[in-house]
C-alpha cells in the first residue's frame, strides 16, 4: 500500500527521479521549484519508506528507491500500451502467447495500428517497407502471400540474414508450388525455415529495430486489415517471442527438403 502512495505521489516521484548521486538540498530545491518545508517533508517520507538516506546537504538514492523506480517506470510503460491496445485486445485471440511475454507487454509501448486500405490479399505495404532495409529477419507466419517469395530471395541474395518458420501448411504450399525457389533459398547459408509443430495465432516479422505483429481475431479469421508495429523494446520482446515458437518447430534443411521432394 505504501508503494502504491508512492508511485501516486507526482511530486515524491519527481524528486526521486532527479536525484543524481549525491544530489544536493538546493539543487533539488531549484530543478523542482520546492520550498525548502516542501522538500523537507518529502526527504522525511522518502526515508521513511527506506528509499533514500541524507548525509549532511546530500540525498542519496537507496537500492529499495531505484526499485521503485524502475517499477513506475514500468507502470507508465504499461499504462502507454493499454491506452493504444487496450481496446483492441478483447478482439483478438492471444492465448497463445505465453504469460511470461503478456507479463512484458509494457515492452510494446510504441505500438502503433496500421490499417491495409488496399487489397486484403496481398501484403501490408509496411511490411515491405520495413523489412526490405535490415540486416536481420526473424519470424513465424501461418498465412502465405506469393509475393512473400521473390521478395525473401532477393533479401537472401543480397545477405540479409533470415530465420523463418511457418505452418505445416504454409510450407506444404511452398513445397508443391514453388519447389526451385525453396531449393535457391536453403542453398544460402544465411536462410534458416523451419516448419512449426503448433498452429499459433498470430504471425510476427522481427528486424534489427522494428516489430511487425498481426494477430487472429476471435472468430477464428486472420485479421488482414491491421498490422501492428513497434520500435525499440519491443525488438527483444520478439526475438524472445521467436524462441518460443522455434522452441517447438523443426528445422528444414537441404537434406531434409531433398528427402521431402523425393516423395
Amino acid at each position: 500500500m505504501e508503494l502504491m502512495n508512492l508511485l501516486n505521489s507526482p511530486r515524491k516521484m519527481d524528486v526521486l527521479k532527479i536525484l543524481k548521486p549525491d544530489a544536493t538540498r538546493s539543487y533539488v530545491e531549484g530543478e523542482l521549484k520546492l520550498t525548502p518545508s516542501h522538500l523537507t517533508q518529502i526527504i522525511r517520507d522518502l526515508e521513511r519508506l527506506g528509499l533514500v538516506e541524507r548525509k549532511r546537504d546530500t540525498i542519496k538514492v537507496l537500492p529499495k528507491g531505484k526499485i521503485a523506480l524502475e517499477v513506475h517506470r514500468v507502470l507508465l510503460k504499461f499504462s502507454r500500451f493499454f491506452e493504444k491496445f487496450g481496446d483492441l485486445s478483447n478482439e483478438f485471440e492471444l492465448a497463445d502467447i505465453p504469460d511470461w511475454l503478456i507479463s512484458r507487454f509494457y515492452e510494446l509501448d510504441s505500438i502503433e495500428v496500421i490499417h491495409n486500405n488496399e487489397n486484403f490479399v496481398e501484403p501490408h505495404r509496411k511490411f515491405f517497407s520495413i523489412t526490405s532495409s535490415t540486416s536481420a529477419i526473424m519470424g513465424y507466419t501461418p498465412v502465405f502471400f506469393n509475393e512473400y517469395v521473390d521478395f525473401f530471395l532477393e533479401l537472401a541474395e543480397r545477405g540479409v540474414k533470415i530465420d523463418l518458420i511457418m505452418t505445416g501448411e504454409v510450407f506444404s504450399r511452398i513445397l508443391s508450388d514453388f519447389p526451385r525457389e525453396l531449393e535457391s533459398g536453403l542453398s544460402f547459408d544465411n536462410v534458416r525455415l523451419y516448419v512449426s509443430r503448433e498452429r499459433y495465432r498470430f504471425a510476427f516479422i522481427v528486424t534489427d529495430s522494428h516489430l511487425l505483429i498481426s494477430f487472429y481475431l476471435k472468430t477464428g479469421v486472420f485479421d488482414y486489415m491491421r498490422d501492428f508495429v513497434c520500435r525499440g523494446n519491443a525488438v527483444r520482446w520478439g526475438n524472445d517471442l521467436f524462441e518460443f515458437v522455434r522452441g517447438n518447430s523443426e528445422l528444414i534443411d537441404r537434406s531434409k527438403l531433398n528427402e521431402l521432394l523425393r516423395r
